[in-house]
């Protein structure tokens, strides 16, 4: 096969085989071969814990974390499965003799019960597809432990997990699918030849040419034309039947993939009977469509491209060869997947991950590609692999890397400093490690350090001296934009019922402008937040290191006689009395929103949400989250450093334990119950 190098050959084809078509002779559309095969389909292989992942990504959205979560709690709670982290899909021969009590323990599960019985009736001989020490390292593939299964003690997404670890399990042991392929080549135009010889049995490989690469017709080729039809049916089920999967013409689930990456199998439409030399009737035209650029990854897809260090394999066999070059190992994938959203590098579009500007700025700003290089990193895991198998020297590998570290060092530091990114950009890191770095450097930013006196703002006055804060000259204003972002506890979020109790402004033609501050070379920018008051806009100068969640935060209020500072409070003044609404939820930090990276959290009465909730960030975070109320510290752990320290919490069944909350933009209320 081929492709056409312009529309004008397809126009003429098509006007030629019209033109046959129309006229009554023997060159009219006919079969001119027909060939029937059958196609056998292996079950996929067991599950490791990146298999798993990218499954239950497709399946059901599940992320890394939590599908790594869920399996833990299968394994060490109930018991039911074997260790997860693993990057096995074989098991051991020791193993062989532990089967048929694990059937037996699925044969009570009335889901699995008829799938069971026939494997106890007649016991497989499992093959090396099944059963290779040589490709088990430390665990086996992930399969059920032979434990009596009570599904009604498992919760919705256990459930759901295990079903898919026994459903695969029980596949592995049954027959191949069976399928009926019949390919028919249909000739247009008189026969001045032999038909050319059958492509390749896989639909999904074209005709290649020697370099690997589909030819592309430059001229229009002599007639007849000839036209490749394909159907395919199933005969035998096979292994598909314990995997709950119909037949190849059943509408496919949305977000499927093909092949074993998730069980589903390629989609191909039947083809009525056919005999050679049979005369057609039908119609052409040359359909008009456009490529469209690469799906941003899911996780599941970019699990597999960690897997094999970026490059993309559907074929397993071909994935498992590039173990040994992939990135991070099973038990890390997730862990590192969850870094790069916590830290703001990327963000979740539904079940995509997209890249922020702060993430598309800090690979800008590597003067050395290789640092971001998969190709780079997954060498390295290989030589480290082979080291440990005696096959390289460590001495060497370290010689290596001295030498690119030496070569990286001398890069960055001849390299000019790096433009700040267009939009997007978090106020400050959002790690505490990064804030506490980047607070204690306020001096050497040029602006913010004690002592220092600001810079002149838009109408030629002096800004008012901010103490340590980053948020004087050189950090005034956010990266992504050069005016202050105005908060407005006025309004009403959909997901919080309502905002803090704050009045609204007697006029809006009361607030005064507010001025922009003047760009900055800062490395870490700052957010300037103004509040709304019936006294108009005041600007409120952060408070001191100490005592603020984040640095580089200048706020501001809103009132009629314009923009003010309002001095900070007193060291050592007395503390404020309580008013009377001081059983109101904790007073909010000032935080960027881990969702859109773009807005900051506003206080409703039911929890903390996104202020950009009218752009379409609904991030919420709830008071009352997993049988607690949130303190304001714990808010800030969570945001921050992704997770709250250990404590005391109520899972969904009631029960109570010892866990931590772990930010998860993507889930309702913005966090999930991590068990310690």
């Amino acid at each position: 096969m081929a492709r056409l190098g312009s529309a004008a050959f397809a126009d003429a084809i098509v006007a030629r085989d019209a033109a046959h078509a129309a006229a009554a002779d023997p060159i009219g559309p006919r079969v001119e071969r027909v060939r029937a095969r059958t196609v056998r389909e292996p079950p996929p292989l067991l599950f490791d814990l990146t298999a798993l992942q990218r499954t239950a990504n497709r399946r059901f959205g599940f992320s890394a974390a939590r599908t790594l979560e869920i399996a833990q709690a299968l394994y060490e709670r109930h018991k039911v499965i074997t260790y997860p982290r693993t990057d096995s899909r074989h098991l051991t021969s020791d193993v062989v003799h532990e089967l048929p009590g694990m059937f037996a323990a699925l044969a009570g599960v009335p889901d699995y019960a008829a799938f069971a019985r026939e494997l106890i009736a007649h016991p497989p001989r499992p093959g090396r597809r099944i059963v290779d020490d040589a490709k088990v390292h430390d665990h086996h593939a992930i399969i059920p432990t032979g434990k009596a299964v009570q599904l009604a003690a498992l919760g919705r997404d256990e459930h759901r997990i295990f079903d898919l670890i026994a459903r695969r399990f029980l596949a592995a042991f049954y027959p191949d699918a069976e399928f009926a392929v019949t390919d028919a080549w249909i000739r247009v135009g008189a026969a001045t030849g032999a038909p050319p010889d059958l492509p390749p049995a896989d639909p999904a490989k074209p005709a290649e040419t020697s370099d690997g690469e589909v030819p592309i017709l430059d001229a229009l080729p002599p007639g007849p034309d000839r036209y490749l039809a394909r159907g395919r049916v199933r005969v035998a089920a096979g292994w598909q039947a314990v995997a709950g999967i119909g037949a190849p013409d059943a509408p496919r689930r949305p977000g499927s993939g093909t092949g074993h990456a998730d069980t589903e199998p390629a989609q191909a439409q039947p083809l009525p009977p056919l005999a050679e030399g049979q005369p057609l009737d039908g119609s052409f035209a040359a359909i008009a469509k456009q490529t469209t650029p690469p799906r941003r990854y899911t996780e599941a897809t970019l699990l597999g491209a960690m897997e094999s260090a970026g490059k993309a394999i559907d074929d397993e066999t071909l994935r498992l060869a590039m173990k040994d070059r992939g990135l991070g190992t099973p038990a890390t994938r997730a862990a590192i997947i969850e870094t790069l959203l916590t830290r703001g590098y990327v963000i979740r579009e539904r079940s995509d991950l997209a890249p922020t500007a702060r993430g598309v700025a800090l690979i800008d700003a590597l003067p050395v590609a290789s640092l971001a290089s998969p190709e780079l990193t997954g060498a390295w895991e290989a030589r480290l692999a082979r080291i440990a198998r005696g096959e390289d020297s460590r001495a060497a590998f370290m010689a290596d890397i001295a030498r690119y570290v030496a070569d990286t060092v001398d890069a960055i530091r001849g390299a000019s400093p790096p433009a700040a990114p267009p939009d997007g950009s978090p106020a400050a890191p959002t790690s505490w490690q990064a804030q506490r770095r980047w607070r204690g450097r306020g001096d050497a930013r040029g602006g913010g350090g004690r002592g220092s006196r600001g810079a002149r703002d838009g109408r030629g006055t002096r800004s008012p001296r901010r103490a340590r804060t980053g948020t004087d000259r050189s950090t005034g204003a956010s990266r992504a934009s050069s005016r202050p972002v105005e908060l407005d506890h006025t309004a009403r979020h959909p997901d919080l019922d309502r905002t803090t109790r704050r009045p609204r402004p007697s006029s809006p033609r009361g607030r005064s402008p507010v001025p922009p501050a003047e760009p900055s070379g800062s490395p870490s920018p700052a957010l300037a937040i103004h509040r709304s008051s019936p006294h108009g806009t005041h600007p409120v100068p952060p408070a001191e290191p100490s005592g603020s969640p984040l640095p580089g935060l200048a706020i501001h209020r809103s009132s009629p006689r314009g923009t003010q500072p309002v001095p900070p409070a007193k060291t050592g003044s007395p503390p404020r009395a309580p008013s009377p609404r001081s059983e109101s939820p904790p007073g909010i930090p000032e935080l960027a929103c881990p969702r859109c990276q773009v807005g900051y959290l506003i206080t409703g009465t039911r929890g903390w949400g996104c202020a950009r909730w009218r752009d379409g960030c609904r991030f919420v975070i709830w008071f009352e989250t997993a049988g607690r109320r949130l303190t304001a510290t714990q808010l800030r752990d969570l945001v921050v450093r992704g997770k709250t320290r250990k404590a005391r919490f109520r899972s969904e069944r009631g029960v109570e334990l010892d866990g931590r909350l772990v930010l998860d933009p993507a889930a309702d209320g913005g966090a999930r119950l991590e068990p310690v």
